[in-house]
């Protein structure tokens, strides 16, 4: 695990730390990763982490010659948000509209990823479903817990992604959901959101001290990330606490914890250190907005910085 984990250190760390006045001297590998919050499901790629929207509602509504009367517009809209550790969010909406009967319904889950080669599978924890038919009065709620399988791809980048989710038997036409508007393209420095996690010490009797989180794009390093490089001060902390990583560009990046604990500006022997790794054993890439995103920090001995 220490060959990978140091592998994946040389990639966040590059060349030094020098985008924030440091250097990092030889790359040490983690102690014991943090878990990503511990969500349950399968640690999803950076591709597929985020919020991915699908359809629409029309708010105008439209005359019906037949009955000469106005009509709400149909449509339907599906939001899912899945985060780095397995976790996902489902907000949709059905409107139907037929002369003047309208039903709708809302729908709101909670629950696990699973991935499994092309299929993804969506568990639910909580779930609620109502609405009602042609009229409120004739209204109806369910909070059955029913398993969605589907096969998934995600074609382009950035602003350009599309996910596909499709029925695995062929019986259902594909869904294709689009990254929300003002969803930055690669390359193009437009902010998504925010990184958020916790912080947590290995050993009991270690703290973690005056520590700074870093992220930085994976496809680089810090050193040459110039603006997407972000970097935030939670404070001096004791065995656990938070942080927020805000204004993060819209692209896969790796986040690692340093406490320069006899401060020289360099990673060495008694510092406390950690990155972000959702299988204990590699650095896993985020993509903004994500929370969840914990570490565990460890202090480093002599042979971790060899």
């Amino acid at each position: 695990m220490k060959a990978r984990m140091m592998m994946g250190a040389a990639l966040v760390l590059g060349l030094g730390l020098t985008a924030c006045g440091g250097n990092a001297g030889s790359v040490p590998p983690t102690g014991t990763p943090g878990t990503g919050g511990g969500g349950g499901g399968t640690a999803l790629p950076a591709e597929l982490q985020g919020e991915w929207n699908y359809g629409t509602i029309s708010p105008i509504e439209y005359y019906d010659p037949t009955s000469g009367q106005y009509a709400e517009a149909s449509g339907t809209s599906d939001i899912l948000k899945f985060t780095a550790d397995g976790t996902y969010e489902r907000t949709g909406i059905t409107v139907v509209t037929t002369y003047n009967c309208t039903s709708k319904i809302l729908l709101h889950q909670t629950g696990i990823v699973t991935l499994s080669g092309t299929t993804l599978t969506l568990t639910p924890k909580v779930s609620l479903a109502k609405g009602y038919r042609c009229s409120p009065s004739d209204a109806f709620e369910n909070r059955a817990l029913n398993t969605s399988v589907n096969t998934w791809n995600v074609a382009g980048s950035g602003a350009q992604a599309v996910l596909t989710l499709g029925d695995p038997d062929h019986q259902a036409v594909d869904s294709h959901y689009n990254r929300p508007r003002g969803t930055s393209t690669p390359g193009s420095g437009g902010a998504a959101g925010s990184i958020k996690g916790t912080l947590h010490v290995a050993k009991s009797g270690e703290t973690i001290g005056a520590v700074s989180v870093f992220a930085c794009p994976a496809s680089g390093t810090c050193a040459a990330a110039g603006d997407a490089f972000r970097y935030t001060h939670p404070g001096d902390l004791g065995t656990s606490g938070s942080y927020v990583l805000g204004n993060v560009t819209n692209v896969p990046h790796n986040v690692f914890a340093w406490t320069d604990v006899n401060d020289n500006n360099q990673v060495d022997a008694g510092d406390m250190y950690g990155v972000y790794t959702s299988d204990g054993q590699s650095v896993t890439a985020v993509t903004p907005p994500a929370q969840g995103i914990d570490i565990t920090l460890s202090k480093l001995t002599p042979d971790d910085v060899q």
